[in-house]
């Protein structure tokens, strides 16, 4: 995902030992800041938990954008828990400043969001969800105080700083994937006022998809597009088991894997169904300009027509994919498969350029794939990178620990993690660059704003630039 669509989805949570990076950003350059655990809260019987992070945009006015971090704490003694909220500088890590409050039960997640220059004071304002409490609140971010508040969501994702009505002030959109399920709700960032809510009759299953005008739901009942102006619901697909990945939109068209009935095309605007391919999908889509390409549960790779659905090519697997396909290079397209073979294709004919046997299962999502290269890691703890264009190991590196993240590249470097640990390497050599040796259980998707490289882990935050 690029810098440039960080707005374009509703993200649900993050996946423990995943690392992933927006492409463009220049990272692993230098060392700049560190935060480790010394400002949480400490128990004799307890532990703390990170939520979400968000850069919300220059808040002390010093040239850099800052970092707004979210931090539970609880006594396994007593059933209550602190609510805390850090505001960090990204020049230097230093905090800013904390806001406390304590709230009745035990974990409590809450998800944090830019909101834009609320109250109009030239500062950046920010906004807090509460999954448990069901409170929306933007607070300011001159010196935290409440701008207005909404009690009526149990909210589990947010997306800020949007122009949803087109009146040029910053606009906020909030789903919950707790009971009441399916609610998407919008409101006006500058007083608080609802501007539409929206049932989409059905568990939010994957993120959704912001494009144009219309944000694109996944539900447990099918596909519904909401207009963002009002929030009524634009259109909306039915299907039996509903659809559990996330769509994928390129220009007026949108792509959608269903397990019972393929892939189908849909027309943003209005959900006319454009076409339909009947198969059986494994793994995510991928949807590029003209191309779109999905593995099969027969194990095939299988290119359609993005306008008419038909099958430009279908090429045996061997087995199932493991992860969804990647462009490793402009008409070069990867799968890897669950009998550990990774096999590269021609776009444009299908034609299988080469394939290799890897020696251990890869229990990532994903691959990587940047300036012609490709970097897969598995569970015996080895990352590889390969050439695009004829499937040669550049170069191999043991990490030395099990149940590695996918990795995350870009044409100059590449990175993995898991369990805290997260490990930095030129791309082109597989040569040492950095690592960070964190005492937390998983580490968290890094954020990337400026060129620079935020990573949060159970009880540090550290920023690379």
């Amino acid at each position: 995902m690029g810098a440039g669509c960080m707005r374009r989805a509703l993200l649900l949570g993050w996946i423990p030992s995943s690392c992933t990076l927006l492409a463009g950003a220049a990272i692993g350059q230098e060392f700049v800041w560190q935060r480790t655990g010394e400002f949480l809260k400490p128990f004799v019987s307890g532990s703390q938990m990170h939520g979400p992070t968000a850069v919300i945009g220059d808040v002390n006015a010093d040239g850099y954008d800052d970092v707004l971090t979210s931090v539970t704490s609880f006594d396994a003694s007593v059933p209550v828990s602190w609510r805390e909220l850090w505001l960090l500088s990204g020049r230097d890590g230093r905090t800013l400043r904390m806001a406390q409050r304590i709230a009745n039960g035990w974990y409590t997640f809450q998800p944090v969001e830019a909101a834009g220059d609320v109250d109009r004071d030239g500062i950046l304002d920010y906004a807090v969800g509460n999954a448990i409490g069901g409170t929306i609140e933007v607070r300011s971010g001159r010196d935290d105080r409440l701008l207005w508040e909404d009690r009526a969501l149990p909210t589990t994702a947010l997306a800020g700083n949007l122009d949803l009505d087109g009146d040029g002030k910053p606009d906020l959109v909030a789903h919950t994937s707790s009971p009441p399920y399916g609610i998407v709700r919008a409101f006006s960032s500058q007083d608080g006022s609802r501007l539409w809510l929206s049932d989409v009759s059905g568990a939010i299953t994957a993120s959704a998809v912001l494009a144009a005008d219309r944000l694109v739901v996944p539900t447990g009942k099918g596909l519904t597009a909401l207009d963002t102006m009002d929030g009524h619901v634009a259109w909306q697909f039915a299907a039996p088991y509903g659809s559990n990945a996330a769509p994928a939109i390129v220009g007026r068209r949108v792509y959608a894997a269903f397990r019972n009935l393929g892939v189908i095309g849909f027309d943003l605007r209005s959900g006319e169904e454009v076409f339909r391919r009947p198969l059986a999908p494994s793994g995510a889509l991928l949807a590029d300009g003209d191309l779109v390409v999905c593995g099969t549960e027969d194990g095939s790779l299988v290119r359609l027509d993005a306008e008419t659905g038909r099958e430009r090519w279908r090429k045996p697997l061997g087995a199932p994919p493991n992860m969804g396909p990647t462009l490793a290079a402009p008409g070069i397209v990867v799968a890897y498969t669950r009998d550990r073979y990774l096999r590269a294709f021609e776009a444009e004919s299908g034609r299988e350029r080469w394939k290799l046997r890897l020696p251990a299962v890869s229990g990532s999502e994903s691959m990587a794939a940047a300036a012609g290269r490709v970097f897969l890691t598995d569970q015996a703890g080895w990352i590889r990178a390969l050439d695009a264009a004829s499937g040669r190991q550049l170069w191999h590196r043991n990490e030395g620990f099990l149940q590695m993240g996918g990795p995350c590249a870009t044409k100059v470097a590449v990175i993995c993690g898991s369990r805290g640990r997260i490990t930095c390497r030129d791309a082109d050599s597989g040569d040492f660059l950095w690592r960070i040796d964190a005492e937390a259980a998983d580490n968290a998707a890094p954020a990337v704003a400026g060129g620079r490289l935020f990573v949060l882990y159970d009880r540090e935050l550290r920023c690379y630039e």
